[in-house]
């Protein structure tokens, strides 16, 4: 059976995805050679589980359902900008999260540790929410990047909150184009 490439993830309301894309149309005329994330591929990813036996979704969604049972919905908002693993070799352009980002990491260990309990290995470093906006290729007009990036960073707290209601098992087809997400499962948090 083919397998197919999972994620767990939060995904972003419309509105704040085209303001995300607002910003990230201006950031794209500093002419750095980047790959920019498309505007329906917009997420804060949880945690990646790779390629998995599509017949196992069942049982991933409802070993994460019941770890987070009790959890309510929660606020998140985006909050500035930045490079990893850092701003003199950039690999990532990322935006950070603000508003409740401590129930996030409260949701990204719960499924952490369900995922290890069905064999999935643990992330070998500390959650660190946010939004990946760019992967950088090559260093050509990084400086100018990073410059635009400076200015444009404290306008991302201005684009609002947004309710996370529910947690997506996500799958991912590698294509030419890019990736193609989809939604193969949901949890929904307690209003």
């Amino acid at each position: 059976m083919q397998k197919i490439r999972l994620f767990w993830a939060v995904n972003l309301p419309l509105d704040i995805r085209k303001k995300l894309c607002y910003i990230k149309d201006r950031l794209g005329e500093a002419g750095a050679d980047a790959k920019w994330v498309e505007e329906e591929n917009l997420h804060v990813t949880v945690k990646f589980l790779g390629d998995t036996d599509p017949g196992r979704v069942s049982e991933i969604t409802e070993s994460v359902s019941s770890r987070l049972k009790d959890l309510g919905s929660f606020m998140l908002e985006p909050q500035g900008m930045g490079f990893f693993p850092g701003a003199h070799s950039p690999r990532v352009l990322w935006v950070g999260l603000g508003g409740d980002v401590g129930t996030l990491g409260k949701v990204a260990l719960a499924v952490e540790d369900a995922m290890e309990e069905l064999g999935f290995p643990r992330e070998g470093r500390r959650f660190s929410p946010h939004l990946t906006l760019s992967r950088i290729r090559s260093p050509r007009n990084v400086e100018r990047l990073a410059g635009m990036v400076r200015d444009e960073s404290a306008g991302i707290a201005g684009l609002g909150g947004f309710e996370v209601r529910e947690l997506a098992l996500m799958s991912s087809t590698l294509t030419r184009s890019g990736s193609i997400y989809r939604a193969v499962a949901r949890v929904r948090l307690v209003d």
